[in-house]
């Protein structure tokens, strides 16, 4: 996990009433892809509330450990006003890049945003028109759509804020300090803005950070990939001809595959998608899964008629997987420990030993299985058409879960796992459930949407995407 450093920040705003703590904060992060420090060794953070002053603060960034870059607004007395929050890329003295959004508070709630510093954008002018700013690809937009504020993430471990702003006192303004959003019950909401096209089926999502997020489905009459960024949609245009596509895994921003129908596997190496090629034949049948080690270092591809493929971005080739059923899920903890399950209740289990596959016994032989995911070698989930399994490194145990159909699981810990379907139609339960360390409790959701992909990177970012284009986030 990188370093992260949280600035306080005070300013100062004319108010007509007193200083109040309101609990409101906005969490700003600072993040870049500039080489650091040889191309950006400090960052300039500027505030320029509706009403009040001007305050500015920097600090320096000496590794790419120092990133993103994170402070924390709190205003004193009304917080019914936007600000404009600036960031610089400074080399020395010298400004690199610059990046503006205008945002609002949000009374009585901690919200996010996070400002990227592209070299993209590193150039003497590069948005001419007042009032608009750069983002990643050099593309300008109105700084009021740079970054669209979101329920704060707090993440384990991180510092607190540290004393810094150069601003004075007053009537109003900010003060230092957060609230930790993990005190409050863990909630799906709706991500705003919401997906482009509610006529969208999204089968996969892989969020790399709280600030980069991939989706892939489907829009008739073609495949679609799509990242969430800065609070933007961005599409990330396909090879002409990609169908449907089912599962997405990152390593990195530069770093990203793509599955899915008539054998297609595609990487994104941060400025375009290219076909992976494959040894032997080409598959022709629908590749419904991916997942690879977190350095990119192995990946493996699942799909039907027990279909794996396994290498780097530079090829795949099959491995024998000694199951003939349709697989639909893959996940590991390491090169020496993946799973993968599908259809007629398969589970097998790549041993290190030689990388060969075995077949896992639960004994239930007639149920299909979709999705899989493990923290260790003695703690992995399996879930499908009304089953639910857990094995703990001895055998098997079936778990209810008011789910009557789990499409995808996923786990932060052992008492934090996810799983997202659909109900059985005459109970009308949730579409999520969650696993607490004893027992699947229904969880609620924004949406009555069928639901097809739950992941996450950590505690607090977990996402899930469905059908009619639904994008949710754990708060």
């Amino acid at each position: 996990m990188r370093q992260l450093v949280r600035v306080a920040f005070v300013s100062a705003v004319a108010m007509a009433c007193s200083p109040t703590n309101n609990g409101t904060t906005l969490v700003v992060r600072v993040d870049t892809d500039l080489t650091v420090p040889s191309a950006l060794n400090r960052i300039e953070i500027q505030v320029t509330p509706e009403r009040g002053g001007q305050t500015t603060d920097s600090f320096t960034i000496g590794s790419r450990a120092d990133l993103p870059a994170t402070m924390a607004i709190r205003p004193s007395g009304s917080p019914s006003f936007n600000v404009d929050v600036t960031a610089r890329g400074l080399l020395g003295g010298n400004s690199v890049v610059t990046q503006t959004a205008t945002v609002p508070f949000f009374p009585g709630e901690a919200r996010e945003i996070t400002l990227f510093l592209s070299q993209t954008c590193a150039t003497s002018m590069p948005c001419p028109m007042a009032g608009q700013t750069c983002i990643t690809g050099g593309t300008c937009v109105a700084k009021t759509q740079v970054a669209q504020p979101m329920p704060y993430m707090a993440d384990a471990g991180r510092d607190g804020p540290r004393d810094g702003g150069s601003g004075g006192g007053g009537g109003g303004g900010f003060d230092a300090g957060g609230r930790d959003a993990r005190d409050n019950p863990a909630q799906w909401i709706a991500v705003s803005p919401a997906f482009p096209s509610p006529a969208a089926t999204l089968n996969g999502v892989w969020p790399i950070d709280n600030a980069n997020v991939w989706v892939v489905g489907y829009l008739q009459p073609r495949g679609i990939a799509y990242r969430f960024t800065q609070g933007l949609w961005i599409e990330s245009l396909l090879p002409p001809g990609t169908p449907t596509l089912y599962g997405v895994w990152a390593a990195s921003a530069s770093d990203v595959w793509a599955v899915g129908v008539a054998g297609t596997v595609l990487h994104f190496d941060g400025t375009g998608w290219a076909p992976v090629s494959i040894s032997g034949p080409s598959p022709t049948q629908v590749m419904s899964g991916v997942w690879g080690t977190p350095d990119g270092g192995d990946v493996w591809v699942v799909g039907a008629g027990g279909t794996v493929l396994h290498g780097t971005k530079n090829g795949l080739a099959p491995e024998a997987s000694n199951v003939t059923a349709d697989l639909t899920g893959v996940w590991g903890v390491g090169n020496n420990e993946v799973w993968a399950v599908g259809s007629r209740g398969t589970a097998i289990r790549r041993n290190a030993t030689g990388g060969t596959w075995t077949a896992q016994n639960h004994g239930l032989t007639q149920s299909i299985l979709y999705g899989v995911w493990l923290s260790g070698r003695t703690d992995v989930w399996a879930v499908g058409d009304r089953v639910t399994l857990h094995y703990d490194g001895s055998g098997w145990a079936s778990l209810a879960n008011p789910l009557e159909i789990s499409i995808s699981v996923w786990g932060s810990a052992d008492d934090d796992v996810w799983a997202v379907g659909r109900p059985a139609a005459a109970t009308g339960t949730p579409f999520t459930s969650r696993f607490n360390g004893v027992r699947w409790l229904p969880a609620t959701t924004p949406t009555m949407t069928p639901l097809q992909a739950v992941r996450g990177s950590s505690f607090g970012n977990a996402w899930a995407v469905g059908n009619g284009g639904v994008v949710l986030r754990l708060q």
